[in-house]
């Protein structure tokens, strides 16, 4: 299957999350919103653990993880409720 960090890296770059956990049946994944979004992305798929922790920088720049969902469809946006 695909790496889940190219779409983990997709969410933190079109979506304003709070946070987003990914887990390995069924590819699922947990986001979850707030006022205030620490934009934390965590995983229990290998490599397991933390790829960005709240009030870090990505460890790929905004090039290197554009690279990774090149390949997914086009982001035609979303209406925020407020």
């Amino acid at each position: 299957g695909r790496d889940w960090r190219d779409l983990a890296w997709w969410l933190y770059d079109h979506l304003a999350f709070h946070e987003v956990y990914f887990f390995p049946k069924l590819a699922a994944f947990n986001l979850t919103w707030r006022e205030d979004p620490a934009r934390r992305i965590l995983s229990y798929i290998a490599p397991k653990g933390t790829l960005r922790a709240a009030g870090r920088e990505p460890s790929e720049t905004a090039k290197e993880r554009a690279a990774r969902y090149a390949d997914f469809p086009p982001f035609r946006g979303i209406k925020m409720p407020g």
